[in-house]
């Protein structure tokens, strides 16, 4: 049987070492992914709770004040949110990974 969770960690990593310009090191951190919260089985109430995200790249013009494009990678992923507040439904965020491989971000 297929661990999904390991092949969309796979897909992702593979994606994050093709948005990654050569020359940078790995002292720059690790590789950001945008998300969207959706609704999975109940959207949660709490701010302290794991989201079902859509994952998103982030693409458009790099100069001040242009509008950013969000392209849809076709994948969900769950994340922690670590922050106090509770994001709306459709709400952007900046993914982080922890130590030991999960997801989070803070709202």
């Amino acid at each position: 049987m297929i661990n999904e969770l390991a092949v969309q960690r796979r897909r992702q990593g593979d994606l994050a070492a093709q948005l990654t310009p050569e020359g940078l090191g790995a002292n720059l951190g690790s590789p950001v992914i945008v998300g969207q919260t959706t609704d999975d089985e109940g959207y949660p109430r709490s701010a302290r709770s794991v989201y079902k995200l859509d994952l998103f790249l982030l693409g458009g013009d790099q100069k001040e004040g242009a509008v950013p494009t969000f392209t849809a990678l076709n994948i969900s992923e769950y994340a922690a949110n670590v922050g106090s507040t509770v994001p709306p439904i459709g709400t952007y965020v900046r993914l982080d990974l922890a130590r030991g491989g999960r997801r989070v971000f803070t709202y």
